[in-house]
């Protein structure tokens, strides 16, 4: 989308991609001959993704030593709440950046029984988001509508008590 935006020339480096780039429980979506699953895929990425560069700023490493940078942020695509510590580090270091009315963020895993936290996380954080659509199977799209009070995103949600787990769950499930 960014190469076909006519005000593209205002983009540059405007995409951020953190990513570990380690191959870590993942050889199922690799063939033999990229690796046998160790090591590191950054060469590969930059491989794949090298007539995008201009736009990319790939930031490899821990994303639980990171934070942003400060700028509001207008989509966000978020495939890493992969521990409730990867979660819950995303919605302290990077949905305070958010611009309410505006910004769109990506839950590709919404719909994953192995990462449940992520449907928890966005009925928590229902108030503040608009549902957009669902990717059948997969990705729940919000856009924020109001600002997010600090304190919200500071709860720890591993510690929510049952009954309003439960009706968290039966919201997403509806």
């Amino acid at each position: 989308g960014v190469l076909h935006n006519p005000r593209r020339f205002n983009k540059r480096k405007r995409i951020y991609s953190y990513d570990l780039f380690l191959l870590e429980r993942m050889e199922h979506f690799l063939d033999a001959s990229e690796g046998g699953g160790i090591g590191s895929v950054f060469p590969r990425f930059l491989e794949l993704n090298r007539d995008f560069l201009d736009y990319i700023v790939p930031i490899p490493g821990d994303f639980l030593k990171m934070t942003w940078r400060g700028d509001p942020i207008e989509l966000m695509f978020i495939d890493l709440s992969k521990t409730w510590d990867l979660n819950r580090h995303l919605l302290l270091k990077f949905f305070p950046h958010l611009i309410p009315g505006k910004s769109i963020i990506f839950q590709q895993d919404y719909v994953h029984v192995g990462e449940y936290w992520i449907s928890l996380t966005m009925e928590h954080l229902a108030p503040y988001f608009e549902p957009l659509y669902h990717v059948f199977g997969g990705t729940g799209v919000y856009r924020l509508v109001k600002p997010i009070p600090e304190e919200v995103l500071r709860q720890d949600l591993s510690k929510l008590p049952l009954e309003q787990v439960d009706r968290y769950y039966e919201n997403a499930r509806a």
